[in-house]
């Protein structure tokens, strides 16, 4: 069963607005998409990506020819030692290292945040 267009429908007491799916094909609304314009925006979408990370935070990739990279965020040089024990850490350690004020939530936030940057250069299309 295909789902089609339709205006506004009505679940229940509410009114949906911005809900247009129906689930009746007498009165199918054809959709028109125009991609001959991906490759561009995609593009244009990788720079604002780029730019939106820090260039410090940049990191060059591993050889084409290395197969296993689960090791790299502790070997490309944007970690430092205690970003590499933080985000290594269990929760329950985590927590109580956040409780006693050993570690902050910037602190922890901040390493977070370099591994996931780490990450997404690793398996995005990022020159």
């Amino acid at each position: 069963m295909a789902f089609h267009l339709r205006p506004p429908y009505l679940f229940g007491p509410f009114i949906w607005p911005f809900l247009r799916v129906s689930l009746c094909p007498q009165r199918p609304i054809p959709l028109s998409i125009d991609m001959s314009h991906w490759p561009s925006i995609a593009a244009e979408k990788r720079q604002r990506q780029l730019k939106s990370i820090p260039q410090d935070w940049l990191v060059s990739p591993p050889p084409d020819s290395t197969l296993d990279v689960t090791g790299f965020p502790e070997t490309c040089g944007l970690l430092n030692a205690r970003d590499t024990e933080i985000t290594n850490t269990s929760t329950d350690v985590l927590l109580e290292k956040l409780a006693s004020g050993e570690w902050t939530s910037v602190d922890v936030t901040t390493a977070f945040y370099k591994r996931a940057i780490i990450a997404h250069q690793l398996v995005s299309d990022i020159p």
